[in-house]
């Protein structure tokens, strides 16, 4: 078989002074700004403006938070469309509470079962599951195999079972 491997063959070795030039050894050109090498034209660049700025007085524009920005909820005055009906939970006093007052409680009264036969419907009640109460076997051991009875085999390499052909095995040697 054949074999491969890497060559051990001498190399010739990098010699100072053999006219290849290192890293660093030229300069090359900024990619910002105009390109001299290029034929096209380069774009225009950003500026900064040197011109003075203000004159040291306060200026009559508000600032931030020195107006009134108002809530977005509610009525909008200075809104030209209608704004929308408002709903709320009442404020007023309700009555509380008080023990006896002819109103039940918790449990006052009983509710229905919900399961089985339906006495205050009109219409007809489904039919319900029970258990049998007929014996069961003769206490004698079955037939039927239970589990872990029988051997199930492997999900690997050829299947007894199976009529379709087994798909070729492959090894590490």
């Amino acid at each position: 078989a054949p074999a491969y491997g890497l060559g051990s063959a001498p190399r010739d070795s990098p010699r100072r002074g053999d006219g290849a030039p290192g890293p660093g050894a030229y300069g090359a050109p900024d990619s910002m700004g105009r390109q001299a090498v290029s034929t096209r034209r380069s774009a225009g660049g950003a500026k900064f403006g040197t011109a003075e700025r203000g004159d040291g007085r306060p200026s009559d524009t508000p600032g931030p938070g020195q107006y009134g920005a108002g809530s977005g909820f509610g009525r909008q005055p200075g809104s030209r469309q209608a704004s929308a009906p408002a709903y709320g939970l009442g404020s007023a006093p309700r009555d509380s509470p008080r023990r006896g007052d002819g109103a039940p409680g918790p449990g006052a009264y009983g509710a229905p079962d919900s399961m089985g036969r339906q006495a205050v419907s009109t219409r007809r009640s489904a039919g319900g599951a029970k258990f049998g109460t007929a014996e069961r076997g003769d206490g004698r051991p079955s037939d039927t195999p239970g589990p872990g009875q029988y051997g199930a085999g492997s999900g690997f390499g050829r299947q007894p079972g199976s009529r379709q052909a087994s798909a070729p095995a492959y090894g590490l040697g």
